[in-house]
């Protein structure tokens, strides 16, 4: 291409030399897509025509110089008829190609709905975002969903023991080598005795598992001596065992021998005890029985209970009580009183020390509910003393002299003593205890002994009260 003028001022007109007229742009634009290359095609010649110089020009882009020389348009120069062509030319054709382009919705470029294309830089593509909340419909299911469908479901290729096997198979399931029942029935009926009882056979003779032993085999006459063996001992059912074959001894695994020494040994049994049950013969000895009036106890025979007026009412030990080797009071005597009132009361008390430096102790005490609004009483015995009391009790005085000695309480539970010695080991001491007392609650009332120190004393059989209801 070249100008046609030398002025640069005048407008450039470009005229094609060697290459024939482009396509129409209208034809270039049909399909926007494709056809941009075509244009860019056919401009080539153009663009080419400018930089070469010419038709015949060479190949090589000229200086300014030469350019002006020429009579060519410059860069600037060429760029702008470039542009004014696109703008004048094309640029009309194609803005209303690309605008009808971008408006098609259907079918562009094999997409059936452009609304539903994607580009790649869409943010959400890459929003890492929680999904809102959906339902699934029967197509899907939870990991545990499809656990729980599977509980129960066996394994494909599994197999089942004989013993799992349940119900009764059919005859469809029967493999055809098992015989049915009518088959078998059928089999049986068609055999006759002859079947059955065909002349046996003659059985190999040996000495081995799998062979028979002829009834005249020595072995079944030897008499030979067993060979070393047990006996459990329930093989022995009859005759008697000799005594080497009893384990005898003195162990809890061991038999004794009938004349073991310890069988005709009338030793003492050794101290030891006996349940109630254990006593099915004979007589108990009194002091062996609980005697009182309460729950737990059982009455002497010469016991009795306090009356609710009228004459005294007496009560004695038959027997003597249990020695009290200690300074504890235990009881000796339990009178019931059946009513409340007011009553009267004197204990004679026989009793004995084991030794001459041991005195006694008494005291009442309510017992089963008894309760008194007063019971002053009074404990007295004669002693040695002369001009001053000595504790000593005296029962073999003949001195005219002797002190009455003793003590007194005005509540029940109050210790009366003790006295300090006796004149007589083991030898009888007459002691009193009397008094009065308005009952009111009924209930038992008990007569307690213990020893000065730690020596036996003993409240002895006759020891006696007499009671009174005076109102």
């Amino acid at each position: 291409m070249r100008r046609t003028a030398s002025s640069k001022t005048e407008p450039f007109i470009f005229r094609r030399t060697t290459t024939p007229e482009p396509k129409a742009l209208a034809d270039l634009w049909a399909d926007p897509v494709t056809n941009t290359l075509k244009l860019a095609t056919s401009l080539e010649p153009i663009v080419w025509e400018a930089i070469s110089g010419g038709g015949g020009g060479g190949s090589e882009h000229p200086d300014l110089a030469t350019h002006d020389a020429m009579g060519l348009a410059t860069d600037a120069e060429l760029l702008a008829a470039i542009d004014d062509f696109i703008t004048t030319e094309s640029d009309p054709v194609a803005s209303a190609a690309l605008s009808a382009h971008a408006g098609l919705t259907e079918n562009v470029h094999g997409v059936t709905d452009t609304s539903l294309v994607v580009v790649d830089d869409d943010p959400r593509l890459t929003d890492a975002r929680t999904p809102t909340a959906h339902d699934h419909d029967d197509r899907y299911f939870t990991e545990s969903e499809v656990d729980t469908a599977l509980l129960g479901k066996s394994d494909t290729g599994h197999g089942h023991g004989f013993t799992e096997i349940t119900g009764t198979a059919s005859d469809a399931q029967i493999p055809g080598s098992i015989a049915r029942d009518a088959e078998v029935a059928s089999a049986v009926s068609t055999h006759t005795s002859s079947d059955v009882h065909a002349a046996p056979q003659p059985p190999i003779i040996g000495s081995t598992a799998s062979t028979a032993v002829a009834g005249n085999d020595a072995r079944l006459s030897d008499a030979r001596t067993p060979t070393a063996h047990n006996h459990n001992a329930t093989d022995v059912n009859a005759g008697t065992l000799g005594i080497a074959r009893i384990p005898t001894g003195q162990t809890g695994t061991t038999v004794p021998f009938g004349n073991d020494a310890r069988f005709s040994d009338a030793r003492t049994p050794v101290a030891h005890q006996h349940n109630a049950s254990d006593v099915n013969a004979g007589t108990l000895d009194i002091a062996r029985v609980p005697t009182g009036t309460s729950g737990t106890t059982v009455a002497l025979g010469n016991h009795t209970h306090a009356g609710g007026g009228g004459g005294p009412t007496y009560q004695t030990l038959a027997l003597d009580a249990l020695p009290n080797l200690t300074t504890t009071f235990v009881t000796v005597m339990t009178t019931t009183i059946a009513a409340t009132g007011t009553y009267v009361f004197r204990y004679y008390l026989r009793y004995q020390s084991g030794a001459t430096t041991t005195g006694v102790k008494f005291q009442l005490v309510g017992s089963g509910g008894l309760a008194v609004s007063c019971i002053p009483h009074t404990t007295w015995y004669q002693t040695t003393g002369g001009a001053a009391a000595t504790g000593a009790a005296d029962q073999a005085t003949t001195t005219t002299a002797q002190l009455i000695e003793g003590w007194s309480g005005r509540a029940l539970a109050t210790p009366l003593g003790p006295s300090l010695s006796v004149d007589t080991t083991n030898a009888d001491q007459l002691q009193v205890l009397e008094g009065l007392m308005i009952v009111t609650t009924a209930g038992d009332l008990l007569l307690q002994h213990a020893s000065e120190v730690a020596a036996a004393s003993t409240v002895k059989a006759g020891t006696s009260l007499i009671l009174h209801k005076v109102a």
